[in-house]
């Protein structure tokens, strides 16, 4: 379930999404979703500049007709 937004922006990234169009985890059992979030997350980690931006997880972002989906939203905008 979305939090509401702290003091900044934050990117959303649907952890359930599959893989790819017609695979939905990797050999390991993992969806392509959570492994996004994890690659952003040491991404992240390698940019000063982007280590204030949250990077939250949330099973569904009803999108299923594409894969690895992502919302970007911060106080005071749309999404």
């Amino acid at each position: 379930m979305l939090r509401a937004t702290g003091c900044g922006p934050s990117v959303v990234v649907c952890k359930t999404c599959r893989i790819a169009p017609d695979v939905r985890e990797d050999d390991r059992g993992e969806r392509g979703g959570a492994l996004l979030a994890a690659a952003l997350r040491m991404a992240q980690a390698d940019m000063a500049k982007a280590r204030h931006i949250a990077i939250e997880e949330m099973p569904c972002l009803f999108a299923c007709q594409w894969h690895c989906t992502v919302l970007i939203r911060a106080p005071g905008r749309i999404s």
